[in-house]
């Protein structure tokens, strides 16, 4: 049996949501929540470091996808917490899983810019 892959709901509900307090970005453009039949999400992010703009890029469902997949494969190993590589695999595994907004931070990170430069990795 093959398992769906999440949705573009479920990536915008798990990720997007819980890391937009985060003091590493702000939000330059921001979806509404996707409806169902929506096939994915754009969300344009203004990295900040040190207090300055220093980087604007976009991020979308796929690029979501890839990460968690990157990170649950270890070839993240290095990249983020054993919590967020355990979590991505569960959803990887079951596709469904508990995200808590440090794993959905480091995921939003590797999705951005193909590492966690930002926070702890513990």
């Amino acid at each position: 049996m093959r398992r769906t892959p999440l949705a573009p709901q479920d990536t915008y509900d798990l990720f997007l949501d819980p890391a937009l307090r985060l003091p590493w970005f702000s939000v330059t453009e921001l979806p509404q929540r996707p409806a169902a039949d929506q096939p994915s999400w754009t969300v344009v992010l203004t990295e900040i470091d040190d207090g300055a703009a220093t980087n604007r890029c976009s991020v979308t469902h796929e690029d979501v996808l890839r990460a968690v997949r990157v990170i649950s494969r270890r070839r993240g190993k290095r990249l983020v917490s054993a919590r967020t590589r355990e979590r991505c695999r569960a959803l990887m595994d079951r596709g469904r899983g508990a995200v808590d907004p440090r794993t959905a931070d480091q995921v939003l990170q590797v999705a951005a810019f193909g590492e966690a430069p930002y926070g702890p990795r513990r």
